[in-house]
């Protein structure tokens, strides 16, 4: 449920008046002090879904096993725009693995799972930068190199199965550009990402997923690359603006 509002302050006590010397005039009392103002209330909230953005590189001589990974929990954040920055060290170990940057969703039985990001960047040198301002909100796809991996977990966490491909747009599924959600920074076009609601069969016999209420489904939106050997002995920065959508909204 929504957090209650907090209590307003009481107002301060008013001054007394000083005593009147020998043929002056009495001092005047003090103003009152203003009440303090109620605190706002919380989100109310439902369900257990959960999302993040991450910056990770991949060994492929490991079954792609993750080598370093960095993460920002986006879960509740407010419904106004914030800007977040995640930090990866490479080493000379990470020379050919591969790079991932971007946004993660995990939801099960459909819940709502949305959030909104923009601005993306990652540094030094601006190696990626991204507004989604140029990319066409009427195309089946997300552009830009923007890909996507679903993975299918069963109630005990065992992964099931998985499957990519290129991020989808104006299909209800996965992500897509959208508009009207941005503020003085975002302009008009921004990324929505979620969970892929049309997933897996709806559980059916060959494939389960949102469908049979148990199996929660991980979704990752984002780019993609080989670490080079002039990446090694850098930082790498990823920074972006987010702010909640209808992540564990209330039916």
């Amino acid at each position: 449920t929504a957090g209650t509002g907090g209590t307003a302050g009481t107002g301060g006590t008013a001054g007394t008046g000083g005593t009147a010397g020998t043929g002056g005039t009495a001092g005047t009392g003090g103003t009152a002090g203003t009440g303090g103002t109620g605190g706002t209330g919380g989100i109310e909230t439902c369900g257990d879904t959960t999302a993040n953005a991450f910056i990770k590189t991949l060994d492929p001589s490991d079954g792609f096993a993750v080598s370093a990974e960095g993460t920002e929990d986006t879960t509740d954040l407010p419904t106004t725009w914030g800007g977040f920055s995640i930090q990866l060290p490479i080493t000379a170990a990470m020379e050919g693995h591969i790079l991932q940057f971007g946004f993660q969703s995990n939801a099960s039985d459909f819940d709502p799972s949305g959030v909104f990001y923009d601005n993306v960047v990652l540094d030094p040198g601006q190696q990626y930068e991204q507004d989604f301002e140029s990319l066409d909100i009427g195309s089946d796809t997300v552009g830009d190199g923007w890909l996507f991996f679903v993975n299918v977990f069963d109630s005990g966490g065992i992964r099931k199965f998985g499957y990519g491909g290129t991020a989808p747009n104006n299909t209800g599924q996965i992500s897509g550009i959208v508009a009207g959600e941005g503020g003085a920074e975002q302009g008009t076009q921004q990324l929505s990402v979620f969970s892929d609601y049309n997933c897996c069969g709806l559980g059916t016999a060959n494939e389960e997923g949102h469908g049979n209420g148990t199996d929660v489904v991980e979704t990752n939106v984002f780019q993609e690359r080989t670490i080079t050997v002039e990446d090694v002995g850098s930082t790498f920065t990823f920074t972006f603006d987010a702010k909640r959508g209808n992540i564990n909204a209330c039916p």
